[in-house]
């Protein structure tokens, strides 16, 4: 209020030497200015609050949506992680059946020489019963991670809370109804 009064006197004394001429209009702007002037005092806080509150609001939905896509990403490097291991343990597997493999096929030509193949359909049954164990193996190593992938697109599909990807879920969804 210190800053205004300066104003307020140089306008007492070009009010009273009489260098405006207070006819309608000027009236009608002086109470336009004040009325302007008073609003900005009393509203200036209140609007300010409210914007701040808009922009608080809108900061916390990104980070939670930002947090959500962090944790996703996080699950989904972890399951990257798990897809490596899964594949060198196939490797692995698959080198020391190969090696089953040729050390059997040798060991059970030997065998067959040395007695004549007496056994060699007993040999054949066990083979096959580790081809179909080694299979189940496969099958159920790959179940579980097709189990794991669709838990996280379900995950991804319906915990998001940025209204694009859910549009875009919806956008899917409608194309699926269609093709069925």
């Amino acid at each position: 209020m210190k800053l205004y009064f300066p104003y307020l006197i140089f306008s007492i004394l070009i009010i009273s030497n009489k260098l405006f001429l207070f006819n309608e209009e000027f009236l009608i702007l002086i109470c336009f200015i004040a009325f302007s002037f008073f609003l900005y005092l009393k509203l200036n806080s209140l609007v300010n609050s409210r914007f701040s509150n808009k922009i608080m609001l809108s900061e916390n939905l990104i980070l939670d949506s930002l947090n959500k896509i962090e944790d996703n990403l996080i699950q989904q490097s972890d399951l990257n992680k798990k897809i490596k291991k899964f594949k060198s343990l196939f490797s692995i597997l698959k080198n020391y059946y190969l090696n089953l493999v040729n050390k059997f096929v040798f060991n059970f030509t030997i065998y067959t020489d040395n007695l004549k193949k007496s056994n060699f359909v007993t040999k054949l049954y066990v083979f096959k019963l580790i081809e179909l164990e080694y299979s189940k193996l496969i099958f159920i190593l790959i179940n579980k991670k097709l189990i794991s992938l669709s838990k996280l697109i379900f995950f991804a599909n319906n915990t998001l809370v940025i209204k694009r990807f859910k549009i875009i879920n919806k956008i899917n969804k409608l194309i699926l109804l269609k093709k069925i």
